[in-house]
């Protein structure tokens, strides 16, 4: 849980505190105000990472050469301090007094799931979208996965490098620590889509009214049982992508299939069906992460109103009546939803006072 919140020189706020309810926080102003930049510092406290932009240095406070993020947290009822700083060259990371230098090192002790208008990208954008999303879900849940993802690429970049070069000398190490990472990566993706299906038809059926049955599936360019059987085929595609340069099968390539009834949600759904699978999506990776680390994650939802119509976001609302901390950003506020809710305005980067 996220107890206290402190910006400094985060996007357009100069200096900022947060108190936050353990239940509902209603953040609410005019557009342009910083209601996203709220959640996404949050997002980076708990994932290391922006889900707007890849350049940490778009995150300072224009004209300020650094921000600063420091937050109170509590986890199995002990108070912890997480502190979080860039100044355009270094990353610094400070949990409990004990410094890291990288952000990769949050994943896991805020766990945390997003909720924005973006997320239909998920469903109905590039497979890159859809890889994004499923490592760093399973990399909240498990270390080792961000461990296995890493070397899987690093092994894999110094092959394409190989590739590039036309040269098979030394190449045989890279293909045998790209398959020992890349069975570890590929079994948990695999487990978590089978894991996933039934509550997703479940979510997806009651926010459609039972029209529109959700399903993934899981599509593999490098299909084996066992590391060796992988290497075996790096090798057999070896011929070929020496002759294009780059490494054309892996995890790196793989994508998920979301369909109902048969159809790809990519190619055939609607905008709300779309939506509408992004938000049961959503709602399954809380229970998810609540199963295998036996704690509810933070939940943010980024415009709550803009995604779903009127029917759908009536479901949606049910099901967020039994989660834990919420935070929600919108221009204004109904006073019939969540009737036990924080608000919390604001306006140019600053927190006025609470309503």
């Amino acid at each position: 849980m996220l107890r206290r919140l402190y910006l400094h020189h985060f996007r357009n706020y100069t200096q900022a505190e947060f108190t936050f309810s353990p239940g509902v926080n209603w953040i609410c102003g005019k557009n342009a105000q910083g209601k996203t930049n709220l959640l996404e510092a949050i997002y980076l406290l708990s994932t290391g990472r922006s889900f707007r932009t890849h350049i940490l240095s778009q995150l300072i406070q224009k004209e300020a050469g650094f921000f600063y993020i420091e937050a109170e947290i509590e986890k199995e009822g002990v108070s912890q301090t997480l502190k979080v700083s860039f100044d355009g060259e270094t990353k610094k990371v400070e949990i409990n007094a004990t410094s890291y230098s990288n952000f990769s090192s949050i994943l896991g002790l805020l766990p945390h799931v997003l909720y924005a208008p973006e997320d239909i990208s998920v469903v109905a954008g590039t497979p890159s979208h859809r890889r994004k999303f499923i490592d760093l879900h399973l990399s909240q849940i498990d270390p080792l996965y961000l461990h296995h993802l890493a070397r899987y690429h690093k092994a894999m970049r110094q092959r394409n490098e190989l590739l590039k070069a036309k040269s098979e000398i030394a190449i045989d190490p890279w293909e045998i620590a790209m398959a020992q990472n890349a069975s570890y990566i590929l079994n948990k993706r695999k487990e978590l889509i089978d894991e996933l299906n039934p509550p997703l038809l479940e979510k997806m059926e009651k926010l459609s009214c039972g029209s529109d049955p959700l399903e993934m599936q899981y599509q593999c360019t490098l299909n084996a049982d066992s590391s060796s059987e992988l290497v075996e085929l790096l090798k057999k595609n070896r011929k070929k992508e020496l002759h294009i340069g780059t490494t054309l099968s892996g995890p790196h390539r793989d994508d998920i299939h979301f369909s109902i009834r048969d159809l790809s949600v990519k190619s055939y759904a609607s905008i709300g069906q779309k939506h509408c699978a992004a938000a049961s999506l959503r709602l399954c990776l809380l229970q998810h992460i609540k199963k295998n680390v036996n704690e509810m994650p933070l939940f943010s939802i980024d415009d709550f109103g803009a995604h779903l119509d009127p029917s759908r976001q009536g479901q949606f609302r049910e099901e967020l009546e039994s989660l834990g901390q919420i935070f929600i950003t919108s221009p204004n506020v109904d006073p019939e939803i969540f009737p036990e809710k924080m608000l919390h305005p604001i306006e140019s980067g600053e927190l006025l006072k609470k309503m």
